[in-house]
């Protein structure tokens, strides 16, 4: 049966339609970069897929939240930090950037982001007693905060009780013993190695840096630190530094020299399946993420986690690195901006984001393992919520908690990402035997102290900081 309407008919249907376009609310858009986003992220979308509601339903106005990762090249889920700077420079930044924690305090120096004290001060904003110390500190420049915490890792030390129990390392009850220090560490790791006929070696049982360890974490474990109090002198080459850059260098003297380890270690990137899960690596230091591997490719292994330990005599600890919200100089919407970051930074914002994507994992047969949160209460209600059922992971997902409690981040600095490479630097050329622990330290030293010194030199002299709507470039 066809259906004809007739012209008035017609004439009160547009009339209709033209009321509800004026009824309708204009959609305001919120530009949000940086935020990881597909199939391992759907909670973050659906996350903020609530914040448009809540904010329709709170003003009666929409707001479209356009979520861009700004890729790095060929990387994935990595912003290449350039378009971000060229967007702030050009004057048109996003409104909100889902930002590297580690890079706040050189972006807040350079002048490339907004302080949100002013948004702190509101009532019901964040505040620091609820976050895990170090990672709110992370936020902090010259007396300002610049960004709201997101999510967190936690360096652990990993074990495999299979092996532990085959190199006879048990008490007398049958318990798996750990090692009690760093210098235990590196002989058991020593001892759990195996070699094939020509003394190439088949296993390891510990590597000082391999997984995501770093040298950070040595100096760290031996109460150094890369910088004096007021950020201002480097400290690399301080008696605390040295002594652990040459613990680490002990630990592969120990398996036959840097470059033995090292053609180890490349003959397993070769492969697929990370060496840990398989047998090949007996102990490491590594992110928590990691356990998320093991849940997804082997459930059922026999593994723990524990703090990694020190220098006899000295507690254990570890370093932590992460993500935070951040609004750039001159973003168009820097109240919308805040609303947004205000509800995914909530203790229900979170809750709501990971529960989201437990749903879809489990929905479709997946394992689901929980990231950190920064925020003390939301990580303790997720991984007590949401962790896997399976002892071994679930213990393991709860022990992150009280490791939480020891750790550090790294030092808030204009000089962070130099001082990083220096510090790699330190650790190649120690490792090979090129310069002593000391003298590679002193090396990189001076590079970084060379920085610091231009940066925090008089006012008069310092170099301006950048004027973010000036042209970048001229065609």
């Amino acid at each position: 049966m066809s259906t004809q309407f007739s012209i008035p008919r017609v004439g009160i249907l547009l009339f209709l339609g033209c009321i509800l376009a004026v009824a309708l609310p204009a959609e305001t858009v919120l530009r949000v970069w940086g935020l990881e986003v597909g199939e391992h992220a759907i909670g973050n979308e659906a996350a903020v897929r609530e914040f448009e509601r809540r904010h329709l339903a709170a003003t009666g106005e929409g707001v479209e939240v356009q979520l861009a990762v700004i890729p790095a090249g060929s990387v994935q889920g990595v912003m290449d930090p350039q378009k971000l700077l060229c967007a702030i420079a050009g004057g048109r930044p996003p409104d909100v950037v889902w930002q590297d924690r580690f890079t706040v305090g050189q972006w807040a120096w350079m002048g490339a982001l907004r302080p949100l004290d002013d948004h702190l001060a509101e009532p019901g904003a964040p505040r620091a007693e609820e976050y895990y110390g170090p990672t709110w500190e992370e936020t902090i420049s010259q007396g300002r905060v610049y960004a709201i915490p997101t999510i967190t890792d936690v360096r652990v030390l990993y074990y495999n009780e299979d092996l532990l129990r085959r190199g006879g390392h048990v008490d007398a009850s049958g318990e798996v013993v750990l090692p009690a220090d760093w210098d235990a560490l590196l002989e058991m790791g020593a001892a759990l190695s195996e070699r094939d006929e020509r003394g190439r070696l088949t296993r390891v049982g510990f590597i000082p840096n391999f997984g995501n360890s770093w040298y950070y974490l040595w100096s760290f474990l031996n109460g150094g630190e890369f910088l004096s109090p007021d950020g201002r002198t480097c400290t690399l080459a301080a008696p605390e530094n040295v002594e652990a850059l040459a613990q680490m260098v002990r630990g592969y003297d120990l398996l036959g020299g840097y470059e033995r380890v090292k053609g180890f270690q490349d003959e397993l990137q070769s492969r697929v399946t990370d060496p840990f899960l398989v047998g090949q690596v007996a102990m490491k230091i590594d992110n928590d993420v990691f356990i998320r591997d093991i849940a997804r490719y082997r459930p059922d292994m026999a593994f723990g986690i524990t703090l990694p330990p020190g220098p006899p005599g000295r507690e254990g600890c570890t370093w932590s690195g992460g993500f935070a919200w951040v609004i750039p100089a001159g973003a168009p919407q820097p109240d919308l901006a805040w609303e947004f970051i205000a509800w995914m930074s909530s203790l229900e914002g979170r809750l709501f984001a990971e529960r989201a994507q437990a749903r879809h994992n489990r929905s479709r047969g997946r394992p689901f393992f929980p990231m950190l949160h920064c925020h003390r209460e939301a990580a303790r209600r997720i991984v007590e919520e949401l962790s896997p059922a399976e002892p071994r992971l679930r213990e393991a997902s709860l022990a992150r908690l009280a490791i939480m409690e020891r750790t550090r981040t790294r030092p808030v600095t204009p000089v962070g990402q130099l001082l990083w490479d220096q510090h790699n630097d330190a650790f190649y050329a120690a490792m090979t035997h090129d310069l002593t622990p000391s003298q590679a330290l002193r090396r990189s030293q001076a590079v970084v102290q060379a920085r610091l010194d231009l940066v925090w030199r008089p006012e008069s002299a310092r170099p301006p900081v950048l004027a973010w709507r000036w042209p970048v470039g001229v065609l």
